[in-house]
């Protein structure tokens, strides 16, 4: 049987009575189940994070020993390591403590789950010829800290995507509500005769799926969080386009909802962009004025993980390219390791109408490609994080979109 809440809280209490001074105890439990191609797994496991602050010094060590001899060691081995630390910030602290609100990300049945089971039915689905990765978990986390901080959260996930053409993925809170079928259907249509054509190098206006929007949006991050971010120097500008609506809401409904992040704040929504303008970015408490958005106690590292981008008045990928009489359509993106772009599942759209197959590498500018959008569709589709584990894994809810600049295919 997995721990329960209150077990969990125990043990962070306890492993807080063996730390001295400004200190947080974090205990997690977590289940991963992962079936696809490669080969199926189920791994279960409880550990303990302990961080300690001295002098604005902040030492961390994790173990999975917790009894008392093994919180013991790991205390003192947290109070050593925060003499390694060699960038201390004296206004490094840990966050005082605020009501939490449950959430609904809970579903029983990824306990139940059984791998074997799983694959019998993704075999049954997907039938010869394509590859489904499939991955489910579930996770509880309690936070104790000296400051008065006594919070805990429980959360589920469940994942589909299928290894075709603009790889089609689906998320949610539990497995029962994902379409497998439906999935395989539209990998499916994404196949074509034939090798893809090359796309002629050059500027192109484009129709973004929701993977290859989330893709996009997910290069923003890092502009989105702390007080010297991209955004943050912009606030009150228009940065891009009017119909551009995103903000960080981790209780958005058909999300994967957070209640906490790594200090045990409460996750609150927060405006990013609003009709085009810099509004607000995601704080922890080093970077001050917590939004419950850290990534690591004690650290100035926020991070956003349930980005909103609000969809528009188009009926759907079709109508977006309606307009355009030469343009790209593209579902999704292979990102190489020089920070290219590789289209992947792109047809030419001609006369307003997708028609060949075609591949190329593109550069593409987040921001100006988001200031060149012109239309979204009403629709929205979760697209998760790559993240495996169900104690931090995001994910985006965003429509499709069509912008008439950002993009150049170079080869």
């Amino acid at each position: 049987m997995p721990p329960s809440l209150t077990d969990l809280r125990g043990v962070a209490a306890r492993a807080l009575g063996l730390l001295d001074g400004e200190a947080q105890a974090t205990a997690w439990w977590e289940r991963r189940v992962a079936v696809g191609e490669h080969g199926v797994s189920d791994v279960a496991q409880l550990s303990v994070d302990l961080v300690v602050l001295r002098d604005g010094r902040v030492g961390s060590a994790t173990t999975t020993a917790v009894d008392d001899a093994g919180l013991a060691a790991a205390a003192a081995a947290a109070a050593a390591h925060a003499e390694l630390d060699r960038e201390p910030v004296d206004a490094r602290r840990l966050p005082d403590p605020a009501p939490v609100k449950p959430h609904d990300g809970w579903d029983p049945a990824v306990l139940a789950l059984r791998p074997a089971t799983v694959a019998e039915e993704l075999a049954a689905v997907a039938g010869e010829g394509l590859a489904v990765e499939w991955r489910a978990g579930a996770g509880r986390v309690a936070i104790a800290s000296s400051r008065g901080v006594d919070a805990a959260e429980q959360r589920t996930f469940a994942v589909v995507e299928v290894a075709a053409p603009g790889h089609p993925v689906a998320a949610a809170v539990g497995p029962a509500t994902l379409d497998v079928a439906r999935l395989v259907a539209e990998a499916r249509a994404g196949f074509h005769e034939g090798a893809p054509l090359p796309a002629d190098p050059g500027d192109y206006p484009v129709v973004l799926g929701p993977v290859a929007v989330a893709q996009v949006l997910e290069a923003l991050k890092p502009g989105l969080a702390g007080r010297d971010a991209a955004l943050a120097a912009r606030r009150g500008e228009r940065v891009v386009a009017p119909a551009i609506n995103l903000s960080d809401s981790p209780r958005f409904p058909g999300t994967l909802p957070r209640a906490l992040d790594a200090e045990g704040v409460p996750r609150q929504p927060v405006p990013l962009i609003q009709d085009g303008v810099a509004h607000r970015v995601v704080l922890d408490t080093a970077s001050g004025g917590s939004t419950g958005h850290a990534s690591r106690p004690g650290h100035a590292e926020p991070w956003p993980d349930h980005l909103v981008l609000v969809g528009g008045g188009a009926a759907d990928e079709d109508a977006l390219c309606a307009p355009l009489q030469l343009g790209l359509h593209i579902p999704a993106f292979l990102l190489t390791v020089e920070g290219g772009w590789r289209l992947d599942g792109a047809r030419m759209v001609e006369g307003g109408r997708r028609t060949d197959a075609t591949t190329g590498l593109a550069d593409l500018d987040p921001m100006a490609l988001l200031g060149a959008t012109e239309a979204l569709t009403s629709a929205q589709r979760l697209v998760p994080t790559d993240d495996d584990s169900p104690l931090t894994i995001g994910a985006t809810m965003c429509p499709a979109l069509r912008a008439m600049s950002g993009l150049t295919v170079v080869g």
